[in-house]
């Protein structure tokens, strides 16, 4: 029995009406699989860290430091919010500091635009406090890093490409570098090392855009560390993703605050 045999007893067993729902159903297949504008509603979305860490050479590991905190964030598409802190520090008769941070009010921000907005509540009923124009500054809490505008900023002749590197189960493409600086010790010189995951699932999220073009097609700068020889110090920052889902109360925050933001652009 041929193609056309078993088209016939198929055409003869259906009804009309069956062929007509077979006959919607595949082309709805094909235009969602097909179709361009389908694939353009996808959405990358999560909750996600910017660290700082040092190295303790006593415990052989990195430490967050007690006057540190980690800058949490979530994100939606080009859509970010994420928090401002304040430090309160209270130093008591033996000496001893203590540091708290607290949150003192959460900022929505559209990349594309630029355009910030304050909420001092992380809810869809908080009312927006501020709008105004965010600029990468370190004022905002690493703010710089949403826009890949760290920089880094030693000299090309120092930058040279290391081995590449495996870490928590990801292969990174690795460069040093170092810089001069002088002071009334001397000179000193302070090294650089970038750490670029061209595998990122989240390649909006890096510290230096212009050399990751320069030097690395594009793939994103999600680690890098800074290393004092003077002192023996070392400093590493990096994303941390700690989930690419957000909750049901999350999804209706970035809902509100999105329309509140395209109703009341900001007056530049």
């Amino acid at each position: 029995m041929d193609f056309l045999d078993i088209m016939e007893i198929n055409r003869q067993a259906m009804s009309r009406l069956s062929l007509f729902i077979l006959f919607f159903l595949i082309i709805d297949s094909v235009f969602i699989s097909c179709s361009p504008k389908r694939e353009a509603l996808s959405t990358r979305y999560g909750y996600a860290a910017s660290n700082t860490r040092f190295w303790d050479s006593s415990a052989k590991k990195f430490v967050t430091p007690p006057n540190i905190t980690d800058c949490y964030f979530w994100y939606r598409d080009s859509l970010v919010i994420y928090e401002n802190y304040v430090l309160d520090t209270d130093t008591g008769p033996d000496g001893k500091t203590k540091y708290a941070f607290s949150v003192m009010y959460y900022t929505f921000l559209d990349l594309r635009t630029k355009h910030g907005y304050d909420y001092m509540n992380f809810s869809d009923t908080a009312k927006c406090s501020k709008a105004r124009v965010i600029l990468p500054d370190l004022r905002y809490g690493k703010i710089w890093a949403f826009y890949g505008e760290m920089p880094i900023k030693a000299p090309d002749s120092t930058i040279k490409q290391m081995p590449d590197t495996i870490m928590n189960n990801r292969t990174y493409r690795r460069y040093s570098m170092y810089n001069t600086f002088n002071n009334n010790d001397g000179s000193e010189y302070v090294y650089e090392f970038i750490y670029i995951n061209c595998n990122a699932a989240n390649k909006m999220f890096q510290y230096d855009k212009l050399f990751s073009a320069k030097y690395a097609n594009g793939c994103p700068i999600q680690r890098y560390d800074t290393y004092w020889p003077k002192n023996n110090m070392l400093m590493s920052g990096e994303f941390e993703f700690h989930r690419n889902t957000l909750t049901a109360k999350e999804m209706k925050v970035f809902d509100t605050w999105e329309r509140y933001g395209r109703e009341h652009p900001v007056k530049e």
